[in-house]
């Protein structure tokens, strides 16, 4: 007898495999803000586009307007994870920092309009 696992079955079992799933709502509470982006994140790897492009602006903005030290801790370890030489790391990292700033200026552009 053949035994057919389906597409869901596949994620779940990667998904365990990697350490991305969360198994209840103590496991997520316990996480850190920079775990809980790091997770987030993760878990966007594995939908496909044009969804994920989506949920990643989404996760952006989320993580830049409510934890933003974790946000830009996801950033360096990306560089970090990206294995880039010194110089590309730095020019990457600049470049997010002054997307950092250009969203927090629209951010608070858009309270003032308010």
């Amino acid at each position: 007898m053949t035994t057919t696992i389906d597409t869901y079955e596949l994620l779940h079992l990667r998904l365990i495999a990697e350490g991305i799933w969360v198994r209840g709502e103590e496991e997520v509470t316990a996480l850190t803000d920079e775990q809980l982006v790091r997770r987030a994140y993760a878990l966007v790897l594995h939908v496909d586009e044009p969804l994920s492009d989506q949920l990643y602006r989404v996760l952006d903005e989320v993580f830049e307007r409510f934890a933003p030290e974790a946000a830009w801790a996801h950033e360096v370890w990306h560089q970090h994870e990206a294995q880039l030489d010194a110089e590309t790391a730095e020019r990457e990292l600049e470049g997010t920092r002054e997307a950092f700033e250009r969203r927090a200026a629209l951010r608070a552009k858009v309270e003032r309009d308010a």
